[in-house]
């Protein structure tokens, strides 16, 4: 991918791209569609005419593009071993020219985004930041000393420091060695809305660091780079959202797996469309987001730790348990219901002094890290809830791809209904909305029949909706020719995306504009998507 990066002048580009040259390109990553040709070829447009405005035309200048992405099932789970299943959409398009020093020169065609700039050398500390966990927990309090809390900038710098560190500890080259560069950012994603906008801007910048500072870094690094990287702006999430930018193809739903890492891509149903809507309630990464994103890890942590002990103690082997997916029937020759009887044996809520109580010494630096990123809650941690969710979830994702292969799409939209109930908190009752949670308990279990209920139809309880995206969901699967709607994004706002039969789209958008988005004096935001292919550079013809 970076061996092949074309280097042009801005005029040259869009010479090339105004004479068609750049077509061929632009239908690999779109596909046949003239319409999405079109709009992609104007973010391309914006993106070089851009770049002009901000810098000039004296430089050759390369130009990537990253796709944001949409999970239909594997939410929350990444980081947990289970795997994502993506369709990448939209993009985020990057023209940049490389320095010769360190300083990094940053313009966006969304002017609710400042130009910025920064030196890589007068931000990384006097040596190789060994603990990147523990550096970025710490370097919070001075992006919010500088008003740079929640700042569009946080995600190149993420990519610049992290990949100028990991040079300086791997070739000694210090920071002030780090090419920077011109950069300008254009895009036809809206932002806030859960379809990971900010992880094109790492992944974008991260390839445009590697190239312009010689490091060969092949797909599956960079998306354990770029994950890792993330962690700059204060939240611990995962991988899959990187790996899905990356590694999606053309017309395809791409399966990715985790630890080990592992790909398939698998055929879209053909008469089958996915609508993304949108909730209007954006989900911005401020400090309450991202604190309530950190629980939710902390509490898969806590649960996962009690888990390997309450196994031990059922006399089970736990030496097979290296992540909260190896939970699993087959994994410890349990049918679902011993599966679930365990996962029972979990509290429902903790307390860090319980906790730290509960466990062992060996894992109070996990439980320091765990700590700092976040407040406690008032409330306690939601353990056997939140691992009863991802236990479930990275089922349900495993058994995607057999699904889609014998042509189970009806099934495939089953299981997105019942992933989304996992992050409900609310159901519509015809005339307003009442608070919802799906529980497990000893009673449900004692009362329900030999065969049932199977662990992986059981949504757990992760809880990161919101009314309004719950009310879209609902009205989604009121409509004929919905196989399934669930939230998409890591929540508390954003978008939905739902499965529909290519003949009721219509008559879904007319429903949401009738249902939701005319009461609230919006236009319908709502579209559908096919899947693009995933991060490239553009190539000089």
């Amino acid at each position: 991918m970076i061996s092949t990066a074309g280097r042009l002048p801005p005029s040259r580009w869009l010479e090339a791209l105004e004479k068609g040259l750049l077509d061929s390109q632009l239908r690999n990553n779109v596909g046949d569609d003239n319409s999405l040709l079109i709009e992609h070829k104007n973010v391309l447009y914006r993106a070089l005419h851009g770049y002009l405005a901000s810098f000039d035309d004296s430089k050759p200048v390369c130009i990537v593009r990253a796709p944001g992405r949409i999970n239909l099932i594997g939410m929350h789970v990444d980081h947990r071993g289970g795997c994502v299943n993506p369709i990448a959409i939209k993009e985020t398009v990057v023209v940049a020219s490389p320095r010769q020093d360190d300083r990094v020169n940053l313009a966006n065609d969304n002017h609710d985004f400042p130009e910025r700039d920064f030196r890589v050398s007068e931000e990384l500390p006097e040596k190789p930041v060994a603990d990147w966990d523990d550096w970025t927990a710490k370097n919070l309090q001075s992006l919010a000393a500088r008003g740079l809390s929640g700042d569009w900038s946080n995600y190149c710098r993420a990519a610049g420091f992290y990949l100028a560190n990991l040079i300086w500890q791997e070739k000694d080259l210090p920071p002030s060695t780090f090419k920077g560069m011109d950069v300008f950012v254009a895009s036809n994603m809206p932002m806030a809305v859960g379809l990971s906008s900010s992880s094109t801007l790492v992944v974008s910048m991260a390839l445009l660091f590697s190239l312009f500072n010689n490091c060969e870094i092949d797909d599956t690094a960079m998306i354990d780079h770029c994950g890792t990287a993330e962690w700059y702006v204060g939240t611990r999430g995962g991988k899959g959202d990187h790996a899905a930018i990356i590694l999606s193809r053309q017309g395809k739903i791409t399966q990715i797996a985790f630890f080990p890492f592992e790909t398939r891509n698998l055929s879209f149903p053909k008469q089958y469309r996915v609508v993304v809507c949108n909730s209007l309630v954006l989900s911005r990464k401020g400090a309450a987001t991202r604190h309530a994103f950190n629980e939710r890890i902390a509490s898969y942590e806590i649960g996962f730790l009690l888990l390997k002990k309450i196994v031990a103690a059922s006399g089970l082997d736990e030496s097979s348990i290296r992540m909260l997916r190896d939970i699993s029937p087959q994994n410890l020759g349990l049918n679902d219901r011993e599966i679930l009887e365990l996962l029972l044996e979990l509290p429902e809520r903790v307390g860090r002094k319980e906790v730290d109580t509960e466990l062992e010494a060996e894992h109070q630096e996990l439980l320091r890290k765990l700590w700092q990123t976040h407040p406690e809650p008032v409330k306690g941690y939601p353990i056997r809830d939140v691992c009863l969710f991802g236990v479930a979830e990275c089922l349900r994702a495993k058994l995607t791809a057999g699904i889609l292969k014998k042509g189970g799409i009806e099934e495939f939209g089953r299981l997105m209904n019942i992933s989304h109930d996992g992050d409900r908190i609310t159901r519509f009752n015809g005339e307003s909305w009442a608070p919802w949670q799906s529980k497990l308990t000893r009673e449900t279990l004692s009362t329900s029949s030999a065969e049932e209920p199977l662990l992986h139809m059981q949504p757990g309880g992760y809880r990161v909706s919101t009314p309004q995206i719950d009310r879209l969901v609902d009205l989604c699967l009121e409509t004929d020719g919905v196989l399934g709607a669930r939230l998409t994004g890591a929540g508390h706002g954003g978008c939905i995306a739902a499965l529909v039969h290519q003949d009721a789209v219509e008559q879904l958008l007319a429903r949401l504009e009738s249902g939701y988005y005319a009461p609230r004096g919006s236009s319908t935001v709502a579209e559908v998507c096919r899947p693009l292919a995933g991060s490239n550079f553009y190539q000089a013809s």
